[in-house]
């Protein structure tokens, strides 16, 4: 994993690796497989399940970046080359979004198809933007919407802070590349 969530902070996983059996590996218990299901090359099982420590935040530097449909492919190669070069204090994640024509969503991205380009930097926001530069160059965005957030917010403020940020309110599956 790269990231926040990065394997320094995994307590434990649930691999599977035979049909029908999950287990609970931990640096205690079963620690080569532990290991082995945490990017080890070869069949070892599928992880069903990670358990990792949190990490306290204040504040952070993130959001979403979206590009027009036009400039998939310059986003993605661009995004594969810069994306395991970031700090482990740097997340991010690319997401191929079909937007609905709901008036909810802000114009530049309604009804389209759009490149998200998330990202999340835990440093100051002037640290971010440097590492983000590199992105915001391979094409010209519709629409902008990285910035400071602040934790200590209130719940209801955050929520709000993530719709504003992923306007779709989407849900989704990811995998992990790198």
């Amino acid at each position: 994993m790269v990231g926040a969530t990065g394997s320094r902070r995994c307590r434990a996983r649930w691999p599977a690796p035979t049909p029908g059996e999950v287990r609970h590996v931990d640096p205690g218990h079963h620690a080569d497989l532990f290991w082995a299901v945490g990017g080890g090359k070869g069949d070892f099982g599928i992880v069903t399940d990670i358990e990792f420590d949190l990490v306290p935040v204040a504040r952070f530097h993130g959001g979403a970046v979206f590009f027009p449909p036009v400039s998939t492919a310059d986003v993605l190669h661009a995004w594969r080359e810069w994306a395991p070069n970031l700090p482990e204090d740097t997340t991010t994640s690319v997401a191929l979004l079909r937007l609905p024509p709901d008036p909810a969503l802000p114009e530049p991205i309604r009804g389209q198809f759009v490149v998200s380009l998330r990202f999340t930097h835990l440093g100051t926001a002037e640290e971010g933007a440097a590492l983000l530069a590199p992105m915001r160059a391979v094409a010209t965005p519709l629409m902008d919407r990285v910035g400071r957030i602040f934790a200590e917010d209130d719940r209801a403020r955050l929520l709000e802070i993530r719709d504003r940020h992923d306007p779709a309110g989407t849900f989704a599956t990811n995998i992990v590349i790198g």
